[in-house]
């Protein structure tokens, strides 16, 4: 994801810090493959302009308004940055602040990282946390690895916050209520990343949650980040094949296996325990116990971690990162997001869909309708299935939803006798 201003005057030394206001490129411009490699640069006649906003024009040329000072339009080129860029162009990975005395215009261009857009969100999470927002994570810009990490690092973060936090806490001298919300998140993605997730090098973890913490609050702050991240780094010890409950140095993981820790940082009673292993609230364990008992509440509570196998069906043939599955039809997929798809894409015809769901759909396969119509039809999974489970009839799709509408148009337009309709244009059917 690319964010990009433009700032009066030119580029000075190393370590200079110069004010700039970033202005976040709208889903117009994602079109534009923009890295940190393939930046912009400012046209001769760009004046006194100092804060820019990009806009495609009718001819797709990508132009920079001035959006603070009421300047004239100014022409906007793209092209290659190698080490020597441009004298008259600056770039940089991070915003940078601060002030200077400037008398050129300059372009400054930074890509934010998977880690850094999921910091955000985190930090928006934790001002309002236990009320967390659980809207999809917003991906675009990224490219389909580093979305894969962003997916992975915000899955893991709300689905263990709690157990997160008794972690992190057991590292600090102070209360987590007394930290600002946005260094419990930066605390919450680097932990979450030491602990939870695989093959990711403490040290780029460890330095992105420090840089982010320092441009966002501080570096006293970032101080604390990097003390504390590292002592979560040092306490992590081998991961075993099954977790026991009653250990008070094991992290369990959502596959069954746990991740063993340097020190006994869990509760002793068996309760607040379980609690804190498994990120549930103590009073909703306590409540299982009294009702279920103790090896019962243990079931639910780390059946809760477990994530659920994604199921594809449809598969015109087979593919290596999945296994049948015990209903004929069906394959277990075992790779990661990336993979997923590149399968899908591979599989046009395949869908991820568990049986219980494809079963409603199965049982009208004996019928012969001529119309169909599936008045919330979500992303169009049973609307797909519909398509090739009735090939001679017509099929209606629609959702109230604006967003799965559009993803449904989409399908549609990669599906022949499938049509998308706005909901009030629903009683015309009649």
């Amino acid at each position: 994801m690319v964010f990009v201003a433009m700032i009066q005057g030119a580029p000075q030394a190393a370590g200079t810090d110069v004010a700039v206001a970033p202005v976040r490129l709208s889903s117009a411009h994602r079109r534009w493959p923009l890295s940190a490699r393939h930046n912009l640069s400012v046209d001769n006649g760009a004046g006194n302009t100092k804060i820019v906003r990009l806009d495609l024009d009718p001819a797709d040329n990508l132009r920079a308004s001035a959006s603070a000072t009421g300047c004239s339009p100014v022409p906007v080129t793209r092209r290659s940055l190698g080490p020597r860029a441009s004298s008259r162009t600056g770039y940089a990975h991070r915003p940078v602040v601060g002030s200077a005395s400037l008398d050129q215009p300059v372009l400054i261009v930074w890509h934010m990282t998977a880690r850094d857009l999921v910091t955000n969100r985190i930090a928006a999470r934790a001002q309002r946390f236990p009320d967390l927002d659980l809207t999809p994570l917003d991906t675009a810009g990224l490219d389909r690895r580093d979305a894969a990490l962003a997916f992975a690092i915000d899955r893991a973060v709300a689905r263990r916050w709690l157990t997160l936090i008794t972690v992190i806490e057991s590292q600090l001298n102070r209360s987590w209520s007394s930290l600002q919300p946005k260094v419990q998140a930066a605390l919450l993605v680097g932990t979450a990343q030491l602990l939870l997730l695989e093959r990711l090098p403490d040290h780029a973890v460890i330095n992105e949650a420090v840089q982010w913490t320092k441009v966002n609050t501080g570096a006293k702050a970032a101080g604390l980040v990097n003390a504390a991240l590292r002592k979560v780094a040092a306490m992590r010890r081998e991961t075993v094949a099954e977790h026991d409950p009653k250990r008070r140095d094991e992290l369990p993981l959502h596959d069954g296996r746990a991740r063993r820790l340097g020190h006994r940082i869990f509760e002793a009673e068996p309760l607040p325990r379980l609690a804190q292993q498994t990120s549930h609230p103590v009073d909703l364990v306590r409540r299982w116990a009294e009702r279920f008992g103790l090896p019962r509440s243990t079931q639910l509570a780390q059946h809760s971690m477990l994530r659920p196998p994604i199921l594809v069906t449809a598969l015109a043939t087979a593919h290596g990162a999945c296994e049948p599955h015990d209903e004929s039809g069906f394959a277990v997929f075992g790779g990661d997001h990336r993979e997923l798809e590149a399968l899908l894409e591979a599989h046009p015809q395949a869908r991820v869909q568990d049986p219980a769901a494809a079963a409603a759909v199965n049982a009208t396969a004996d019928l012969r309708p001529e119309i169909i119509v599936d008045a919330c039809a979500g992303k169009g999974t049973k609307a797909r299935q519909l398509h090739q489970t009735h090939p001679h009839a017509r099929i209606i799709a629609s959702d109230k939803n604006a967003d799965r509408l559009a993803t449904l148009r989409a399908v549609a337009d990669r599906t022949d006798r499938l049509e998308v309709i706005e909901p009030g244009r629903m009683t015309d059917l009649v």
